[in-house]
């Protein structure tokens, strides 16, 4: 996919807000009667097959690697099969909203990752746009005004999810950098995320109950069914894997601070949700930092320029 290098950022833009749709298609399929098992079930699955299509439509050699990166691979489907469980776990003692949260400083970690191993830059401008950006989601979650006690198992649960995120990108952009194709990338992503999925909903229960909720729905649900996989799914890993490959891993994060914002407007615009005015800030300062990284990026592009040309 060929694209300006000073527009990539948008591609990770584009991901966060396909991200971002995941609530609204899992509520009105949840209304239609499709279990949360399956909801989780079919991400991984969707953008599964998608880039196994495309793998296999280029050349499905590509997914063999090297002996020396299996170790990485298998590292890789751990991470996703705790990044997964630890989640699940964290929701049952922490709200939603705070969790998010937490998990999304998995930048600042990422940062240092990206440092260690591919000696990215540390600059004010990242540290900066990460904090911003981890604020104006607590102000679009309205964080701060929710009544809940902290829980230290749900602290532990929320830390080792933030960690293995990090760890997840962060061995991506590795593969990447090696050479591996980015299809075969996300088909080992789905592949592992479905394989952790099964010991908690059997495939056949998935399929059972999307064929009972197609038949009570009068086949209605096969359209936010087919929403779900196109956009939430495989357009979201599209985006980024075409991002990462390009871009350093935590401006590629950046991107996905439109989750939450997409998820609030899409709330407010399908469902009738109401949003505050603190809600409205944080709407507001995340475009400004959105904004302020692209602005970033055409100025970095812009001096390449003229530095190659003198």
């Amino acid at each position: 996919m060929s694209i300006p290098k000073k527009f990539l950022f948008l591609m990770a833009v584009a991901a966060g807000v396909c991200w971002g749709t995941y609530g609204t298609f899992a509520t009105i399929m949840s209304n239609y009667g499709v279990s949360e098992g399956a909801i989780s079930m079919i991400a991984p699955l969707g953008y599964g097959l998608f880039f196994l299509f495309l793998l296999i439509k280029d050349d499905i050699r590509k997914i063999i690697v090297t002996k020396r990166l299996i170790p990485i691979v298998l590292f890789y489907g751990v991470q996703s099969a705790v990044l997964n469980f630890s989640l699940v776990k964290a929701y049952l003692y922490l709200p939603i909203g705070i969790v998010s949260t937490i998990v999304f400083c998995n930048l600042f970690l990422l940062m240092v990752f990206c440092r260690i191993l591919f000696k990215d830059k540390m600059t004010w401008q990242k540290g900066v746009a990460a904090g911003l950006a981890v604020l104006g989601i607590a102000l679009v979650l309205n964080v701060f005004d929710l009544n809940f006690s902290w829980n230290l198992m749900g602290l532990v649960w929320t830390g080792l999810a933030l960690l293995c995120w990090a760890l997840m990108v962060t061995s991506e952009k590795y593969l990447l950098n090696c050479g591996v194709d980015g299809n075969a990338v996300m088909v080992f992503n789905g592949l592992f995320a479905v394989i952790f999925l099964c010991f908690y909903t059997a495939p056949w229960v998935v399929f059972a109950n999307l064929g009972a909720a197609a038949t009570a729905s009068h086949g209605m649900v096969v359209l936010p069914l087919a929403a779900f996989i196109v956009v939430t799914s495989s357009g979201t890993y599209f985006f980024y894997i075409n991002a990462l490959k390009h871009l350093e891993a935590p401006i590629v994060q950046l991107g996905f601070v439109m989750d939450p914002l997409t998820a609030s407007i899409l709330g407010f615009a399908v469902f009738g949700q109401s949003l505050l005015p603190v809600q409205i800030i944080g709407v507001l300062l995340i475009i400004s930092v959105v904004v302020w990284i692209q602005w970033l990026e055409i100025k970095a592009e812009r001096a390449s320029a003229s530095g190659a040309n003198l």
